[in-house]
């Protein structure tokens, strides 16, 4: 492990909160932070940053002095989160890169997730057929399933929420127009319950179409259910059905 030191301080014109002169302000201290960097030849890099302190004799408000380097209550290097977007551009695990990074794996789906409010969304534009689709992924407190809408006319992923919640789906899709809304004319989906009421609430000209691998799965799984009642009623120390019971 490398670990470097530094103190930061600096000067202010007045005091940032009450905006009185700076003659108001007096030394208090330093507050001594750990600031986690890149990894530099190979080894985990830690900054040993102290921060200045500050009185203001005016408004008897303590603050400290901030670098560029983190942002406010961060721990954790600009640098670093930068790093983490660009490790996401691969094909590699949340996993792997949290161990190449040294950071836990909620630390790296949070900075994924801090590219959402920079994602700019088309509100007034919707394709005219949406598939709809759960997968399984990470455990959190949305549940352990995502919800995943797909272009059908082109093949291409539309978006993914993080829940399969019906309250979610429909916050979603009402934040665009309700003419792009319209325009939409099928919805290919599974037999799942929300996503017909949601059909009602969000797209009224919407057609729905069960796509023809539930349906098989579901008939599979309903053939399953009656082999298996039928299996229970037979003896298999009867000869005779003994035969069926295989």
């Amino acid at each position: 492990m490398i670990l470097a030191e530094a103190a930061l301080i600096r000067t202010f014109h007045c005091c940032p909160l009450c905006k009185v002169s700076s003659e108001a302000l007096v030394r208090n201290g330093k507050k001594v932070s750990m600031i986690l960097l890149n990894r530099c030849v190979n080894k985990q890099t830690y900054l040993r940053l102290k921060n200045q302190c500050y009185h203001c004799r005016t408004c008897h408000n303590y603050f400290t002095a901030q670098t560029y380097l983190v942002s406010r209550h961060c721990f954790i290097s600009k640098q670093v989160h930068y790093h983490v977007l660009e490790e996401l551009t691969e094909h590699q695990s949340m996993k792997n890169i949290a161990n190449h990074c040294h950071l836990s794996v909620t630390t790296v789906q949070r900075t994924l997730s801090s590219l959402a409010f920079e994602t700019k969304i088309r509100k007034n534009w919707l394709p005219k057929c949406l598939l709809f689709d759960e997968f399984r992924s990470l455990t959190t407190y949305h549940g352990t399933f995502c919800f995943s809408c797909m272009d059908g006319n082109t093949g291409k992923l539309f978006d993914i929420l993080p829940s399969r919640r019906k309250k979610d789906f429909v916050a979603y899709f009402m934040r665009f127009d309700r003419k792009a809304r319209e325009k939409v004319r099928y919805i290919v989906t599974d037999m799942n319950a929300p996503y017909f009421s949601l059909m009602k609430e969000c797209f009224p000209n919407a057609k729905a179409i069960v796509d023809r691998f539930h349906i098989v799965q579901h008939l599979n799984k309903g053939f399953n259910q009656v082999r298996i009642r039928v299996m229970k009623q037979l003896n298999t120390k009867d000869k005779k059905q003994a035969k069926y019971y295989r």
